[in-house]
């Protein structure tokens, strides 16, 4: 793979894909149990890392933090 002429870093989050963000309202809603919302998680992690490794980005321990943070900034948190 060719790099390009210039240093550039990621920096922020990436946006949560819609199959996760489909994931967080069925939990809500209580039509998708723990084991299925945890399932979409990992998934969707396995996506984000492979996303980022593919153009050479190290992996980073905050891809599983991120995808699994719930909070004011995620509009269909969980509640607890």
């Amino acid at each position: 793979m060719r790099r390009p002429p210039f240093r550039a870093d990621h920096i922020g989050s990436l946006l949560r894909p819609p199959a996760l963000r489909q994931a967080y309202r069925a939990f809500n809603d209580r039509a998708l149990d723990e084991v299925g919302f945890v399932a979409a998680q990992d998934a969707a992690i396995r996506d984000a890392i492979a996303l980022q490794a593919e153009p050479g980005l190290p992996w980073s321990p905050t891809a599983n933090s991120a995808a699994r943070r719930t909070g004011a900034a995620s509009s269909s948190a969980p509640k607890a």
